[in-house]
Order: C-alpha cells, then structure tokens, then sequence
C-alpha cells in the first residue's frame, strides 16, 4: 500500500455508480493500493482494508483475495445494494438511496483493532422542495 500523508482526510456523499467508482477511486490512487481484510461496524459501515498478519486480526475477516480498486468498488457496491439505510429522515422534501466513502484522521478508518483505508455508508440522499 502506498504511503499517504498524516492529515489527508477524504469524505464523499453522492448518489449512483458512476460517482461512487470515482470516489473510491481517491482511496486507491497509490501504486499497488489493495485490500485484504473488511469489517462491518454500526458506526463505520463497511470498512475495507490491509494486514500483513491476517491470522492476529480479532475482528476484521479476511476478504476472498487481495482487492485492487476494480474488485473492491464491486464488492463494496453490492454491499451498498443490500446494506439497511436506517430511518428515513423527515423532512419537507424527498429523499433517495445515496453513499458516502471517507477515511478518518492519519488517512485512516479507525476500528477496534486496525485501521482501515476506506468506510463505506449507505445514506439518505435528501432532495428540498
């Protein structure tokens, strides 16, 4: 995985495939950027990425191969299709399935035991009148 500096922070809502390939795309612009480890959390979502020591993870799962950027956009957007979008919000509007991918502080998603390269959300897309 290639290096990213301390205070890069990315956080992408949108709605559609289109936009979602490209943000992921953000999280996997270094050479030879992968992933081989993903967690669900009510907090993050889901949050995909690397170990070297995939036997130690206590609560990540090890994905089925090592994602470059084309494999892990697919699998996390088939998640995204499936994944509970919580209460839609109450508003005088609309609202619509939307996503949102972000990394937190040191360019990372902070879990329980690792830290992860990108979390992925389902979210409500909210639409004024």
């Amino acid at each position: 995985m290639g290096m990213s500096f301390d205070n890069q922070h990315i956080d992408i809502a949108s709605i559609g495939r289109p936009d979602f390939e490209k943000a992921m795309s953000f999280f996997f612009r270094h050479e030879k950027a992968t992933v081989n480890i993903f967690q669900i959390t009510e907090k993050h979502g889901l949050v995909l990425g690397w170990s070297h020591d995939i036997k130690n993870e206590k609560t990540a799962k090890e994905l089925p191969y090592e994602m470059d950027v084309k494999a892990a956009t697919e699998f996390a957007w088939h998640w995204l299709q499936k994944a509970p979008l919580g209460r839609e919000p109450d508003h005088d509007g609309d609202n619509k399935p939307a996503w949102r991918v972000y990394n937190e502080s040191w360019a990372k998603v902070w879990v329980e035991h690792f830290s992860g390269l990108v979390a992925i959300q389902p979210i409500w897309a909210m639409y004024g009148k």
